[in-house]
């Protein structure tokens, strides 16, 4: 396997097995509940997760050149071997509800096409993939609902205000962007979701 080959085959793992997903899908919402919806803001948050994603990168990646190698022509990682690292780092975020669900489906899918005994492995990958897909996105949509209900909040308070002064040449949108940003600010917001999306307790 060539260099080029071995660093697409890493930038696949770090966008969809590590905590990229997670926190592209938390920095959109966010996003959206604050009303950063301009172009320029959804490429903040593409960057800000891939960042994320690099820096909260597990050990069992680390310890076999990830994702350093996507800066090295020297240095190749068979996507043999991540997927071998990715497997524990998945395993140990992977929901229990959804993992059950999942499983159960997986064994009644093998049970019909008899794949059980002749790939393992490869059933074991379609076990635990979509299983941890799901999980991350479950823990990205509760945080996110976290953050947006305070915002939305806001929404509702500056539209009912703006309608009982009987002001009509202002949006709303206008005057509860300021104070959005200003209550994410004082909360904390960026320290409280670094946190959280890099797993730091």
């Amino acid at each position: 396997m060539d260099a080029s080959t071995s660093a697409v085959a890493v930038l696949l793992a770090l966008l969809l097995f590590t905590t990229f997903i997670k926190s592209l899908t938390v920095l959109s919402i966010a996003r959206y509940g604050l009303g950063l919806v301009g172009f320029e803001f959804g490429a903040v948050c593409l960057v800000v997760a891939a960042g994320f994603a690099w820096v909260a990168c597990p050990p069992e990646l680390t310890a076999i050149g990830f994702p350093d190698a996507l800066f090295s022509r020297s240095q190749q990682v068979q996507p043999q071997a991540v997927s071998q690292a990715l497997l524990p780092f998945m395993q140990r975020r992977i929901d229990p509800t959804i993992d059950k669900h999942l499983v159960e489906s997986v064994g009644k899918d093998q049970k019909v096409t008899g794949q059980a005994a002749a790939q393992p492995n490869s059933a074991s990958l379609r076990e635990v993939v979509p299983a941890y897909v799901l999980s991350e996105l479950k823990d990205a949509f509760q945080m996110g609902c976290i953050i947006l209900i305070p915002l939305v909040m806001v929404d509702l308070l500056v539209s009912h205000v703006l309608a009982l002064i009987g002001v009509q040449n202002i949006a709303a949108a206008a005057v509860a962007l300021p104070l959005k940003l200003i209550l994410f600010l004082v909360a904390g917001g960026w320290g409280l979701l670094g946190k959280k999306l890099l797993g730091i307790d």
